[in-house]
């Protein structure tokens, strides 16, 4: 019998695909459910992998949220002095950035 081909490149692509369809699922359902109404059972169902699959790649909430909170930011618009350049007084343009801010 032939040994198969063991490759970490493709094991660790796999696990990072995992990861990414289990943040996906994290983000939309907190977006739905809030993130005290969204159990590891309801994500692992959106992600199509075992409850104790999001366990192993996310062993607490803190780095959940980590992950969700850096796939959000990674998808919003920057900010920048453009952001706020136009208010014509201080309080107008940190009305801007706030705006901005709560926005992203």
């Amino acid at each position: 019998m032939a040994r198969r081909a063991y490759s970490m490149e493709r094991r660790a692509a796999l696990e990072a695909k995992t990861r990414e369809r289990i943040v996906r699922a994290s983000v939309a359902l907190h977006a739905e459910h809030g993130l005290s109404g969204t159990s590891h059972a309801m994500i692992a169902k959106r992600a199509q992998v075992a409850p104790q699959t999001v366990y192993n790649h996310f062993p607490d909430l803190r780095a959940l949220l980590g992950a969700c909170t850096s796939h959000v930011l990674d998808r919003a618009p920057p900010l920048g002095m453009e952001t706020f350049r136009s208010g014509r007084s201080p309080a107008a343009r940190l009305a801007q950035l706030a705006e901005a801010v709560f926005a992203r």
